[in-house]
């Protein structure tokens, strides 16, 4: 299993990853998930997201910033979400040479996360050379709905029972040695409404470039990820109910005590 050794970096051992191998292509280098070696990353249209050009048919830019770009297309009818990161300046450089690129450990903690039977976006390439890496994963099912989505659209009886859910999710996440930074409602799908379902089977996650493995979670990061979620929903929607919900299930699931009225403050002052 990949490891936490210091913040961002990981040790990556093959032998306990089936079915990855070493995948060249050009200058990049990497490791790449059986069946999917005719992915192409280098071969995208990066410069026309880059400079926010209309990109050709087939492709969508589905984020960018100012060193990050993500493009979904389909593949052989598959949809796949290809990231590039690159380092073009010093700083980024001595970052990614001492941490590790953010792709590399968002491939490394994607592997982890599945190892651990949690629902995520499955990593299936990535590669580096000296400017750039790229990271490529598939989409998600069609049928997962964001908990934006259906905690919206709501009454605020059903809000809250729905919000309940998320936090028996968090506290069962969070006695596993893994976390997920931006536990945002637009980060948290809902997979299957049954409540037979073992919860880590009901919701999934997306976009790990904030998370990390490493010790089960404290209870610093335990109020960090509900500060998120309820900084995640519109301006205002939130009410202190929402998050005595949330605190109120997360200790009965085994998590530890939150303050519901502290954590309501906050995220009022903090929106």
């Amino acid at each position: 299993m990949p490891r936490r050794t210091d913040v961002g970096r990981f040790v990556h051992r093959h032998e306990e990853m089936t079915g990855i191998r070493p995948w060249t292509k050009g200058k990049l280098k990497g490791e790449v998930l059986a069946g999917c070696e005719a992915l192409d990353p280098a071969s995208l249209p990066w410069e026309e997201a880059r400079f926010k050009k209309p990109l050709p048919e087939g492709f969508r830019l589905a984020k960018r910033s100012r060193s990050r770009w993500v493009i979904a297309t389909e593949v052989k009818e598959e949809t796949f979400y290809f990231k590039r990161e690159t380092y073009e300046n010093w700083q980024r450089r001595i970052s990614a040479a001492l941490l590790g690129p953010k792709t590399l450990r968002e491939w490394n903690v994607g592997h982890t996360f599945l190892e651990h039977g949690l629902l995520v976006p499955e990593p299936v390439l990535w590669a580096r050379d000296a400017t750039q890496s790229f990271l490529v994963t598939r989409s998600v099912p069609s049928s997962w709905q964001t908990a934006k989505a259906w905690i919206r659209d709501e009454s605020f009886e059903t809000r809250r029972r729905h919000i309940a859910q998320i936090a028996s999710y968090a506290a069962a996440l969070h006695t596993l040695p893994v976390y997920h930074h931006d536990f945002r409602n637009n980060h948290i799908y809902q997979i299957d409404t049954s409540e037979s379902e073992p919860v880590l089977k009901r919701f999934g996650m997306i976009d790990l470039d904030g998370a990390f493995v490493g010790k089960p979670v404290r209870e610093s990061l335990a109020r960090e990820a509900c500060v998120e979620f309820f900084r995640s929903f519109t301006k205002g929607s939130m009410q202190l109910e929402d998050v005595q919900a949330y605190t109120s299930a997360y200790r009965e699931a085994g998590g530890c005590t939150l303050d519901a009225g502290e954590i309501s403050d906050y995220v009022k002052r903090n929106p």
